[in-house]
């Protein structure tokens, strides 16, 4: 007959090889269960969208940069954050991951700026992938952070009370919808 210490050792061994077949048993239902519920139902054709569908005309795409244009100009950071998402892109180098950082980012960019009324022209409207061989190699690795070949830089005068102010803002369509991830003056 065993000692009493190793009779236990094999009690636990049995009992813990058990409750370790049944741990993954219930690790690998899910999966298995996902993996036949998934297919069963078919592709999902909500999720991947229609590349037609997905891109604004031109005249939404001007009114989202005119909404961009006016909070800005009212330094509007409440209606700045409505109309973005992020990851955000700030300057070289610097993303916003959250709306937290993206608010401090925007008040910080504009602490000390004047205010004005919105009045801008919309110079150029290309795609990411249009305007990619244009690019030096720095702001092409920037700009991959936050825009897709489809997404858009817009080009935009801006006419303030101190001088005008070329912007490019960086717009992604987010469920059909336009949302500014990014946005940079330009020298």
């Amino acid at each position: 007959m065993l000692p009493h210490s190793e009779r236990r050792n094999k009690e636990e061994t049995k009992v813990s090889r058990k409750n370790w077949l049944l741990l993954m048993v219930e690790r690998l239902s899910v999966p298995i269960v996902l993996a036949i519920a998934i297919p069963a139902s078919g592709p999902n054709t909500s999720a991947a969208p229609n590349p037609k569908e997905k891109a604004p005309s031109e005249k939404a795409l001007k009114e989202f940069v005119a909404k961009v244009v006016a909070a800005l100009g009212k330094q509007d950071i409440d209606r700045l954050d409505e109309l973005s998402d992020v990851p955000f892109y700030l300057q070289p180098g610097k993303l916003a991951r959250n709306h937290n950082r993206l608010r401090d980012g925007l008040k910080k960019g504009l602490d000390g700026k004047l205010m004005f009324e919105g009045e801008h022209e919309v110079k150029r409207i290309r795609t990411f992938k249009e305007a990619k061989a244009g690019l030096g190699d720095t702001a092409l690795n920037d700009y991959k952070l936050v825009l897709a070949d489809d997404d858009f830089l817009v080009h935009v005068a801006i006419k303030t009370p101190a001088r005008p102010m070329q912007a490019r803002l960086f717009i992604k369509i987010i469920e059909g919808k336009p949302r500014l991830v990014g946005l940079g003056e330009e020298e």
